[in-house]
């Protein structure tokens, strides 16, 4: 076998050119040049709405009425337009409604962009979704490399096994470069249709995809004529709810009591909004992993329809053209979001209003 360098001066300038990238993460973060408003601006918008993010959190600073932050499942499940204008009915005013969305769960992702918000604006109510069954990764988001460079956030990571903390390392390596070339270039994404589309709804994503690839088929379908009290978890309604009792990974457990204490310091009210999978279209209650004010010691009250409830009357072919995937589609996202916006109104009226 051949020796992996033919003189001692290219083994010195690979451990060189190694040293470099492994150290880019923390000279970065030393040079100050990596400005977290441009790196949410670099981020391709088939990874999530980070661009319109980006403005939110750093060009705007009026109140926000409020926040839908998660994951695809609910940026796809939720009408954020349509929530507004019942809250502005209610309030008599105009309301502000907007969702921060991205592909794939991450607690870490939604921590930082919570934390970053309410540096600068006022959230008077946060809606989120919590981890599904499936959803108990140990690792950090497989985007982080692009929107968390060396150096921001590093107070949140404390707590963490080294183990996660080289792991985040590790991603902040694999972005170094490209926030370098960032920096150089300064390629900043100029304006798209998506982005102008996620403007005019609020954040929301509102996908027209059939279910696994057929056709979309617009379908019309009334909401279940339900109370308000019957969608909020209480112990009149605990029959209606499912605790799974899985656990969380020691990654999630960490961000999410993050995120919950930044809430009770910041004074922000959090509900929790349960959005159904198509594999759960015929479950007769709704499925959460845990009751989550006992697991933080935080009052969050769980929102939610049973899927079978959502669903009934319909057929196997008219709830498939609710879905594109396991996520909801446009039909669904109309018929969901209908069905449990007057248990937001009233989570929203006893909680957000009390606090302010």
């Amino acid at each position: 076998m051949d020796p992996p360098f033919t003189s001692r001066w290219q083994a010195y300038g690979f451990a060189l050119t190694l040293a470099f990238f492994l150290l880019l993460p923390a000279g970065l973060s030393r040079s100050g040049l990596v400005r977290r408003q441009d790196v949410y601006q670099r981020i391709p918008e088939k990874f999530g709405a980070f661009s319109y993010i980006g403005h939110q959190i750093f060009d705007d600073s009026s109140d926000i009425d409020i926040l839908f932050l998660g994951s695809s499942v609910l940026w796809l499940g939720i009408d954020t337009p349509y929530v507004q204008y019942e809250l502005s009915r209610q309030l008599g005013r105009p309301a502000n409604v907007i969702t921060f969305g991205s592909n794939w769960r991450g607690e870490e992702l939604n921590y930082i962009l919570l934390s970053e918000v309410l540096q600068r604006r006022k959230v008077r109510m946060l809606v989120i979704t919590m981890p599904l069954s499936h959803q108990s990764t140990n690792l950090p988001h497989p985007q982080s490399f692009r929107w968390l460079p060396h150096g921001d956030n590093q107070a949140a990571l404390l707590g963490l096994p080294l183990r996660l903390r080289l792991a985040l390392y590790g991603e902040q390596v694999l972005g170094a470069p490209r926030h370098l070339v960032g920096i150089i270039r300064s390629d900043i994404q100029e304006k798209t249709d998506f982005n102008r589309m996620l403007v005019s709804l609020r954040g929301a994503y509102r996908v027209e995809a059939g279910y696994l690839g057929a056709p979309f088929v617009m379908q019309k379908t009334k909401p279940p004529e339900l109370s308000a009290r019957s969608m909020i978890y209480s112990p009149e309604t605990q029959r209606f709810f499912n605790f799974t009792q899985q656990p969380l990974s020691p990654y999630q457990m960490h961000f999410l009591r993050l995120t919950t204490e930044l809430t009770r310091n910041s004074g922000v009210p959090v509900a929790i909004l349960n959005i159904p999978l198509s594999r759960q279209r015929r479950n007769a209650a709704v499925e959460e992993r845990m009751h989550w004010s006992e697991v933080f010691g935080l009052e969050m009250p769980i929102i939610g329809v049973p899927p079978a409830t959502l669903f009934r009357g319909m057929t196997d072919l008219e709830i498939n053209r609710c879905f594109s995937d396991e996520h909801m589609n446009l039909n669904g996202s109309d018929l969901l979001t209908r069905t449990v916006t007057p248990a937001i109104l009233t989570v929203y009226e006893e909680h957000a209003r009390r606090s302010q």
